[in-house]
């Protein structure tokens, strides 16, 4: 199974998007699209999950997003919120802890819990370049984690 990973979008899928995601079997959005348009856009792709970020409140009355999603996919329990602050203690059962909201890619491991964050589509941070990221699953395993650069479309806001 493989798993886009996309977050902190801010109103605009740039076209990159749909090739680098081309042949993923989901999109787990981790907040901060701003626009609904962007959601439908990545259900064009594949099935999408998605949060609700800090920055979506205006668009909530259109699209229903929860703060945070559990999905069990290819075997794997995942646990997906926007802000690191709202992680707190994972399950038991969970393998991959997916955020966004920090515009800053990470991959890290603690406790046995791998903490993915793909950075930001569009308005990366920290001198890191617009990204997103590839998750391959095989017999319920993460079996490998690759941040993909996008082009920079827009100048940095933050």
């Amino acid at each position: 199974m493989l798993i886009g990973l996309i977050s902190d979008i801010h109103g605009e899928l740039p076209e990159q998007v749909h090739q680098v995601f081309e042949g993923v079997d989901r999109i787990l959005c981790a907040g901060d699209c701003e626009d609904p348009r962007v959601l439908w856009e990545l259900e064009s792709i594949a099935p999408t999950i998605a949060v609700l970020g800090n920055c979506d409140r205006y668009m909530a009355h259109m699209v229903k997003l929860h703060g945070s999603v559990s999905p069990e996919l290819g075997g794997v329990r995942f646990f997906m919120t926007h802000r690191p602050a709202d992680i707190g203690v994972p399950a038991k059962d969970v393998q991959v802890v997916v955020f966004g909201h920090t515009h800053i890619p990470k991959d890290q491991m603690r406790q046995g819990v791998r903490y993915i964050n793909p950075g930001s589509a569009c308005f990366p941070r920290a001198c890191h370049k617009p990204s997103v990221a590839l998750m391959r699953i095989e017999d319920g395993q993460v079996r490998d984690v690759s941040f993909v650069e996008l082009e920079q479309v827009r100048r940095c806001r933050f």
